[in-house]
């Protein structure tokens, strides 16, 4: 499902991947890529509220990996 959610984002078939990666995420929402791939796509689209919250999860799902400095930089780009 991610490969064909990727083939429609590189396509710019930008709703069809917010659809299969909506379902990835249902179905596993653990999984971080899908999360971040959607920030992007709502960044493309020009939706900066859902570009973070995506953002937020995602970063969220990093545990450990994740340094303060990440979540500075995404509280900076909250603002």
């Amino acid at each position: 499902m991610l490969g064909n959610a990727n083939r429609y984002y590189a396509s710019g078939e930008l709703d069809e991947a917010i659809q299969v990666l909506t379902d990835v995420v249902r179905i596993d929402p653990n999984i971080r890529a899908p999360w971040f791939t959607l920030a992007t796509i709502w960044e493309e689209k020009g939706d900066k509220e859902k570009n973070i919250m995506f953002k937020i999860v995602g970063t969220h799902l990093g545990g450990t990996r994740v340094t303060a400095q990440d979540w500075a930089q995404l509280g900076g780009e909250s603002r």
